[in-house]
């Protein structure tokens, strides 16, 4: 029976140092007889005195990772999570270019690809090496343990996460991958000296006073129709309106001491939750927790899902249009000209207003930011959580830029020069994209978040420098690298073809061909 209350002070300031040291001879004695698994996770309530020696010596290991993390970038090993994603499929061979063989360990529900070939968004034309993958429920907090250590990550890369517009669709799910995968992250980086980087979100941005002006915004426009106010209450909605329309267009800061405000979607909640409890590891438990708050992250790559998914369709209609000039020579054929002619496929629906813009970057600088961050000295940062971003375009701007990219695409043969010309002279706009505005739901998540990002603090801290700067410079890089997929991907199809008719066996879609037909631009609002 143990003493209790008054009893136990008691018997502890008889028994005093002695009490003390001979509880530390027990703890630090010789372990033959008492062993400990590999696999045992002591739990955090546990006093330092109390751990064995196998516990011990796991601890040291973990504070002496951190340590090599913070100054030594050499021998840098990574677990990534979401590797079969929007970004992570150009971001495993991304880094696999960079690091050792073997030392990039690629994880999804659906284990990744083995190998990869170099991705048209990769800045790097080095050839790619080798990376090891594994399936892995990022839930799993054991599982995902496990193979921290059994990989001996010196960083974790947590890119598994539903995106805007999905996570809307399924908010269970989103809170469990979202939520409860970055506690197993950051739960493997505590035991096993991990870093940990974490792709957040712009919609952690609440813009708390633009939602004020439009809870006034709705009480004036109540107001008006039940003759409450008549003009001047419709006049003080237009005002409220306005207002929030500025507030949107102010460049957020990623200050630490600026108040983001409440998110107003699932996707930015379960990211500020991942961005606070990030934090309280490093403060808590001296985990190095970085984040990247990404705007729209555009490439040549599998859709995901985001709330800009409208840019995937209006570039395809432009690489169209584009294949339609090459066949016919004349502009505006392919659904990307300005007027509509006999073949050509119907406006697209866009479904975010014209107006509404929201920040973007290209994948390959999202990539070199992820680096940059990941490599960047400790004692260099300012902060935890940084934003990054490149443009601010609306949807009207993108069909536009699509356009002028497309006509430039589609540039006719030398001796057909001079008539081109006169034809962009005609038509300054260059080949129009025809899109018709039909904001649905996703337009009110767009509306929600802010339409650009001050990110200085990464320009200042660790380098980071967009090289796909500009509506034009992007458009222009985003459509080539859809024509140069398309392309391999027809030539692909035209081997598989070749050598059916060789062998006389029917010739069946391969899976380059069915990426022409039904992959285009990802916008992963990571937003």
């Amino acid at each position: 029976m143990r003493p209790t209350g008054g009893a136990a002070a008691s018997l502890r300031a008889l028994l005093g140092p002695r009490h003390v040291a001979a509880r530390r001879r027990i703890a630090l004695a010789p372990t033959a007889t008492m062993t400990t698994p590999a696999t045992t996770t002591i739990a955090p309530t546990l006093p330092p005195r109390f751990l064995t020696t196998t516990t011990a010596q796991a601890a040291a290991t973990a504070q002496d990772r951190r340590a090599n993390n913070n100054n030594n970038n050499h021998n840098i090993r990574v677990l990534v999570t979401g590797a079969a994603g929007q970004i992570g499929s150009d971001l495993v061979p991304f880094l696999a270019r960079r690091l050792a063989p073997g030392a990039v360990l690629a994880t999804d529900v659906r284990p990744p690809p083995p190998a990869a070939a170099p991705s048209p968004s990769s800045s790097s034309s080095s050839s790619p090496s080798s990376y090891q993958t594994a399936p892995l429920d990022c839930t799993d907090a054991a599982e995902f343990a496990r193979l921290a250590r059994h990989h001996k990550a010196t960083h974790i890369l947590h890119l598994a996460a539903l995106l805007s517009a999905r996570a809307e669709a399924d908010p269970d799910l989103a809170i469990a991958v979202n939520s409860r995968g970055a506690e197993a992250a950051l739960s493997a980086a505590r035991h096993s000296g991990a870093a940990v980087l974490l792709p957040s979100t712009i919609g952690v941005y609440g813009l708390p006073l633009a939602e004020k002006l439009e809870a006034g915004d709705a009480r004036a426009l109540m107001g008006a129709r039940t003759g409450g106010g008549g003009a001047a209450a419709a006049a003080a909605a237009a005002a409220a309106a306005a207002a929030a329309a500025g507030r949107r267009a102010l460049p957020v800061s990623d200050d630490p001491a600026a108040d983001p405000g409440r998110p107003r979607t699932l996707y930015g909640v379960t990211k500020a939750y991942a961005e606070g409890l990030g934090s309280w590891y490093a403060r808590a438990h001296g985990v190095d927790f970085r984040a990247l708050r990404l705007p729209g992250v555009l490439s040549a790559s599998a859709p995901g899902g985001g709330t800009t998914d409208y840019c995937l369709h209006m570039l395809e209609r432009a690489a169209d249009a584009v294949a339609g000039l090459d066949a016919t020579g004349a502009a505006g054929t392919g659904g990307g000209g300005s007027s509509a002619g006999a073949g050509a496929p119907p406006p697209y629906r866009c479904f975010v207003s014209e107006g509404v813009a929201l920040p973007f970057m290209h994948a390959s600088d999202t990539l070199e930011a992820m680096w940059g961050l990941l490599t960047a000295p400790r004692a260099a940062l300012s902060r935890r959580v940084y934003n990054v971003g490149a443009v601010s375009a609306s949807p009207r701007e993108w069909a536009a830029a699509f356009g002028r990219a497309a006509a430039a695409a589609a540039a006719p043969p030398r001796h057909q020069q001079q008539q081109q010309q006169r034809r962009a002279e005609a038509r300054p706009g260059g080949t129009r994209l025809r899109v018709n505005y039909a904001p649905d739901h996703r337009d009110a998540i767009a509306r929600s978040w802010p339409a650009a990002v001050d990110f200085s603090a990464a320009r200042r801290d660790w380098g980071f420098a967009p090289s796909v700067c500009g509506v034009d410079a992007m458009a222009t890089r985003l459509l080539s690298e859809l024509i140069e997929r398309r392309r391999a991907a027809a030539g692909a199809d035209a081997a598989v073809a070749t050598a059916a008719e060789r062998t006389g066996v029917a010739a069946t879609a391969s899976a380059a061909g069915s990426l022409s037909l039904s992959h285009g631009l990802s916008v992963g609002v990571a937003a």
